[in-house]
C-alpha cells in the first residue's frame, strides 16, 4: 500500500489486515491516516470470486448428496480460505489509497 501523504510503501501484514477490517490504516513513516479506495473493480471482483466459490461448493455438495447445512459449511470455509488471502493481495497490490478525513 502506498501512503497518499508521503508516498511511502506500507506492507499490509496479516496483523494490520485483521486489525483494520474496514480498510483504514496508519502510515508507518508519517503517521497519516488513510484508507483503501472503494472502486467498482474491487467490488465486482469480490462478487465474482464469491460466486465461483458458491458454484464449486454447491456443485460438490450436490455431487456427493450432502445436506444443505454441510453445503453452507463448505461454502463458508472455502470462501474464507480463498477470499481473505485474495483480498489482502488486492489491498497490497492494486487497490489505491486516499487520505482519511
Amino acid at each position: 500500500m502506498k501512503c497518499p501523504s508521503c508516498g511511502a510503501e506500507n506492507e499490509l501484514t496479516w496483523k494490520r489486515y485483521f486489525m483494520s477490517p474496514l480498510g483504514r490504516h496508519v502510515c508507518v513513516s508519517c503517521q497519516a491516516k488513510f484508507r483503501m479506495a472503494h472502486t467498482a473493480k474491487y467490488y465486482c471482483s469480490m462478487v465474482a470470486v464469491w460466486f465461483v466459490i458458491a458454484a464449486v461448493a454447491f456443485y460438490v455438495a450436490e455431487s456427493f448428496a450432502l445436506s444443505s447445512l454441510l453445503s453452507y459449511l463448505i461454502y463458508t470455509v472455502l470462501g474464507v480460505a480463498i477470499v481473505f488471502p485474495l483480498d489482502k493481495k488486492f489491498d497490497n497490490s492494486w487497490r489505491s489509497t486516499k487520505l482519511r478525513n
